[in-house]
């Protein structure tokens, strides 16, 4: 049997079987069903995925209304933080000690962290902004522990006073020891510190 005498087989037997009246029946109720099908689907899915699609659009609004508050907010508190920092920053700028008493103070703390004075100079200057700047090149020797210490305690003291160079090195006395060479600035507004 040839490939084309297969195919008219077939369709001689399709045609055979639609002459069937019960076979009629059967392929409209079919197509009936299939129509019913069709349009109860239509009738019932095409308004819920119109909610769907309406929801899903509420949502992704308010999930970018929710994340501009978040940002809203963190910059609020960021701002109220920098706000609250600058209030003690210039609290601290207008620090009314005198030199001898930034120099007392440095000395003092150096002492509380068994660390011995080698040698001390200092220099006063302007900066353009109207802000004075007291500026110590200390020589500090002692304890590794109480350097560290005696560093971390440094913003701790009146006034705004920080470490711009810190150098260390072994010391000759001893083999926990350090040698120093530190140089700090402490800032203050003219009638501060002098």
């Amino acid at each position: 049997m040839t490939s084309a005498n297969r195919t008219s087989d077939w369709r001689d037997e399709v045609r055979y079987c639609l002459l069937q009246p019960s076979v009629r029946i059967g392929l409209a109720c079919v197509a009936i069903a299939a129509l019913g099908l069709a349009v109860t689907t239509g009738a019932l899915w095409w308004p819920v995925q119109r909610t769907h699609s309406r929801l899903e659009a509420n949502l992704t609004a308010l999930r970018t209304e929710i994340a501009a508050n978040l940002r809203a907010t963190e910059l609020l508190d960021a701002y109220r933080q920098g706000a609250e920092q600058a209030r003690v920053w210039e609290t601290r700028l207008h620090h009314a000690g005198t030199q001898s008493e930034v120099i007392a103070l440095v000395s003092d703390l150096a002492r509380r962290h068994r660390l011995t004075l080698v040698s001390q100079a200092l220099r006063e200057d302007r900066q353009p902004s109207g802000v004075t700047a007291l500026h110590q090149d200390l020589v500090l020797e002692g304890p590794y522990a109480g350097m560290r210490a005696f560093l971390a305690a440094l913003p701790g003291l009146p006034g705004w006073t920080r470490a711009q160079v810190v150098q260390m090195e072994p010391s000759a006395h001893g083999k926990q020891a350090v040698r120093a060479s530190l140089q700090l600035v402490t800032y203050h507004e003219p009638g501060g510190a002098s």
